[in-house]
């Protein structure tokens, strides 16, 4: 589940950022106890909240975060951090999170 919902992130960001020309995308999945956090970080721009959308059902993309809605326990946008990208020359950020639930005995190291 996590791998899918960074794949989501991600393409995301390649798709509706400058990461996808020439900007840059991070990845960090970090576990407490109990849950799984993702986080991609990516590009920046000064776009509305991430929200899912209920594709036409013959469309072919648009897909994305109602997969993330329907497999994380929480998700969410934090928004742009610091300048847009274009305003900063390409130092500004957004961040994308998704937690998972998850035993500690589920954890493989």
């Amino acid at each position: 589940m996590v791998e899918l919902a960074c794949s989501e992130f991600v393409t995301n960001a390649l798709h509706h950022t400058p990461s996808g020309n020439g900007g840059t995308i991070t990845v960090a999945i970090t576990h407490q106890p109990g849950v799984i956090r993702l986080e991609v970080d990516d590009a920046g721009t000064a776009v509305p909240p991430l929200r899912p959308v209920v594709p036409d059902e013959l469309a072919e993309s648009s897909r994305g975060l109602m997969i993330v809605n329907n497999i994380a326990t929480r998700w969410g946008d934090d928004g742009v951090h610091g300048p847009t990208w274009r305003e900063a020359g390409g130092a500004g950020w957004h961040r994308a999170w998704a937690e998972f639930d998850c035993p500690d005995s589920a954890i493989q190291l």
